[in-house]
């Protein structure tokens, strides 16, 4: 009588009947804003690492031509990868142009592109 009753107790304990902490809906209304987070997080870690690809880029032409006052340096294409390159190479590329410094400047001057190495392969 005594097994049976802790028997009984054992597994009203730890078998739930139809309990539960949280509904469906609230669930996957945690799980929608916790994945647009991520998501969110993401993309800003993406931005971060163009700025601080286009700053060093920056640094580079500045150190290396001093002569170039008044530019403009934008990512071109931050994979840098053809689906047909074999190498372990990666590379980022980046367009220069310069111009004339204005209330409104127009970028009209030389155009240049930058290939930034990140990996030597």
């Amino acid at each position: 009588m005594k097994k049976s009753t802790l028997l009984f107790l054992a597994l009203a304990i730890f078998i739930p009947n139809q309990q539960r902490a949280q509904d469906n809906g609230a669930a996957a209304a945690v799980a929608t804003v916790g994945a647009l987070a991520a998501i969110g997080a993401g993309i800003a870690a993406v931005e971060e690492m163009k700025e601080r690809a286009e700053l060093t880029a920056t640094q580079w032409v500045l150190s290396n031509n001093p002569e170039m006052t008044s530019f403009s340096l934008k990512t071109l294409d931050f994979d840098g990868k053809k689906l047909k390159d074999m190498s372990t190479t990666s590379v980022i590329t980046f367009k220069i142009q310069e111009f004339v410094p204005k209330d409104d400047p127009i970028l009209d001057g030389k155009k240049f592109v930058l290939l930034g190495f990140t990996s030597h392969g």
